[in-house]
């Protein structure tokens, strides 16, 4: 919240402030085509197309990714709410963010539909070659 209302250097971890979640909340809106969510990263890819007007269809390979993630019900209770305590704007702005992107989608559905469909059609014809470039530019 910090970086997005413009304060990420000047505010302490764990000071911010409503008018700080306001401020960050403003500055989605003015300034951003698609607040997308990692959890829903193709889409957030499909909308971000439609919103901005791409006329080619993105994909990408994934990288980097934890292979053995925690689901949230596999973390402790505890540490959960903790965590939850701490951050409550944080929470406040993701669910302020999700229920925005959710209506972004709303707006588009046969545009997002399509747009999955080509994303995921892109994702299966290229990363076959791309391992395989890899696998050859390693040799």
């Amino acid at each position: 919240m910090r970086l997005l209302s413009g304060h990420d250097q000047d505010i302490p971890c764990g000071e911010c402030t409503p008018d700080l979640l306001d401020t960050a909340k403003h500055n989605i809106e003015q300034h951003f085509a698609v607040a997308g969510l990692t959890e829903r990263f193709d889409e957030s890819l499909v909308l971000m197309g439609i919103e901005l007007g791409w006329n080619w269809t993105p994909y990408y390979l994934n990288r980097n990714v934890t292979k053995e993630k925690p689901v949230a019900k596999q973390i402790d209770p505890i540490a959960l709410k903790a965590i939850e305590q701490a951050n409550p704007l944080d929470f406040e702005l993701y669910d302020w963010a999700s229920r925005r992107f959710q209506d972004q989608l709303a707006q588009h559905p046969s545009r997002v539909a399509e747009g999955m469909t080509r994303l995921n059609r892109a994702n299966r014809l290229y990363r076959p070659w791309a391992s395989w470039l890899k696998r050859s530019s390693a040799t």
